[in-house]
């Protein structure tokens, strides 16, 4: 897979749209961040990003090829019918997010 389409942007490659960053604290009340942003919520415009985004992926691969991943792909985990299985057994259930780093405390754990 590719390097995300801001990362692309940012070495001078050339792009199939452009990749918007969206400053999540100091830069709200920026009137350019405001213009930007619309009259929608942050999320909003995240999800229209996104949309985009994904369209502008899928526009490169053939729709049988799309097709084909989707069935080859794992089945859904079911966090919903984990957590409640474990209620109704009377255990703890959890979700949790593992990642390499974080926006706010940068790497977290190099041998990710």
């Amino acid at each position: 897979m590719s390097d995300p389409v801001f990362l692309r942007a940012a070495r001078g490659e050339t792009v199939e749209h452009l990749p918007v960053w969206f400053m999540r604290q100091a830069g709200r009340s920026l009137p350019e961040y405001r213009a930007l942003r619309g009259t929608g919520s942050i999320l909003d415009a995240i999800a229209d990003y996104k949309r985009r985004e994904i369209a502008a992926a899928k526009a490169k691969i053939p729709p049988g090829a799309i097709e084909a991943r989707a069935r080859a792909a794992d089945a859904p985990r079911g966090f919903r019918a984990a957590l409640l299985a474990a209620r109704a057994a009377k255990r703890v259930g959890l979700v949790g997010e593992i990642k390499k780093a974080s926006p706010s405390k940068g790497l977290i754990r190099a041998d990710f």
